[in-house]
């Protein structure tokens, strides 16, 4: 639906409409001719109609996603800020209190918790890197040295 680029009236005939639509920059057209009963304004105001809205849908969504991810860039920025301030939060208490700015900013929650989502896996990620840097840099315990055969005693001479 999305690729409709126009509905026209057949200059041809008076009871068929044309569908021009477009896929990988080729132009395609269908050629529709009406059934009795229906009269072919209806036809083409229909199609128009619909596929104004897919187009206008298209359209909010990517709107929508822009917003999104507008806001998105101030709260990463905001919590920047947070982290200057107030240093990462450790406990629950903290990160009531951190979400609780960002709802007082106005901000979505769906948005906050994807930000939360986001710096707690960046958390999670960097603990992960500090352990395996930690164990790259540990010093490495000495091989075990080869076994010597164990030589007994030698008697003691008895005293005379």
């Amino acid at each position: 639906m999305i690729s409709i680029l126009k509905v026209n009236r057949s200059p041809d005939r008076n009871d068929q409409f044309i569908i021009t639509y477009g896929e990988d920059g080729d132009k395609e057209m269908l050629i529709y001719r009406r059934d009795s009963g229906k009269g072919l304004d209806v036809w083409m105001d229909g199609l128009d109609v619909c596929f104004n809205t897919c187009r206008d849908m298209i359209k909010d969504s990517q709107k929508k996603q822009q917003v999104t991810q507008d806001a998105m860039a101030r709260m990463r920025h905001m919590h920047k800020l947070w982290k200057q301030k107030h240093g990462l939060p450790k406990n629950t208490e903290e990160w009531n209190r951190w979400r609780k700015w960002f709802e007082e900013s106005n901000f979505d929650k769906d948005l906050i918790d994807a930000l939360t989502n986001e710096i707690r896996a960046q958390m999670q990620q960097e603990w992960q890197q500090a352990q395996q840097n930690q164990a790259k840099q540990a010093p490495k315990a000495a091989p075990p040295k080869a076994s010597q055969p164990k030589t007994k005693p030698k008697p003691k001479a008895a005293k005379k």
